[in-house]
């Protein structure tokens, strides 16, 4: 680990490092292009960039796969930095009927993290076809939003009728985004911004 340390400090002192730096502080960034650049090269490069200048970063692959793979190798060189990746929300390109619930998760917290008054310095990873996906503005985002809070009266078949009209789907146990089941008088929401079920 001392010597991955070490590497991440050469990159970040390298005077073409420092040169990139200087661009992307420019008003108007300069278009850049780094030649090259040989496996996992690209990850040690930007993350001399980020150490040097560390404001939100958004790297955007060509594909979802080679987003991943970055994504995975920025992880590793990172050792307590979160690096958040922005996938889009479809279970198969071109099918955007069929979505995938864990996608929609994780594009929510990455939009929850980025948008938080905490939020400093974020590394965040996609690609085109995700970024294409328009996201709900926050306006729209209040407006649909139900707050539950501790010791409140509820009326079931109300709550039961609204997150029919938001979508989720009611089954016998939630087990991903975007269902709910009831038992009784208890009730388990799977939100599409929590990580974890509510029961309320």
């Amino acid at each position: 680990m001392e010597n991955l340390q070490r590497l991440l400090e050469l990159y970040r002192e390298d005077e073409r490092i420092q040169q990139i730096v200087e661009a992307l502080q420019q008003i108007t960034p300069s278009r850049l292009l780094l030649k090259g650049m040989i496996g996992a090269q690209e990850s040690f490069a930007l993350s001399g960039t980020f150490l040097n200048d560390p404001r939100p970063h958004l790297f955007i692959a060509p594909d979802k796969e080679e987003a991943a793979y970055f994504q995975n190798n920025l992880t590793n060189l990172f050792d307590k930095k979160p690096i958040w990746f922005f996938p889009d929300s479809f279970k198969r390109p071109m099918y955007f009927e069929e979505l995938n619930t864990s996608n929609v998760l994780q594009r929510t917290e990455t939009i929850n993290k980025i948008t938080s008054s905490s939020a400093s310095g974020e590394i965040i990873v996609t690609y085109p076809e995700a970024l294409f996906e328009k996201v709900v503005s926050p306006k729209v985002l209040e407006k649909t939003r139900i707050e539950i809070v501790m010791n409140e009266t509820l009326d079931v078949d109300f709550l039961i009728d609204m997150l029919i009209e938001y979508g989720f789907e009611r089954v016998d146990f939630v087990f991903e985004p975007g269902q709910f089941s009831i038992r009784g008088g208890i009730i388990d929401i799977f939100s599409y911004g929590n990580e974890w079920p509510y029961r309320v």
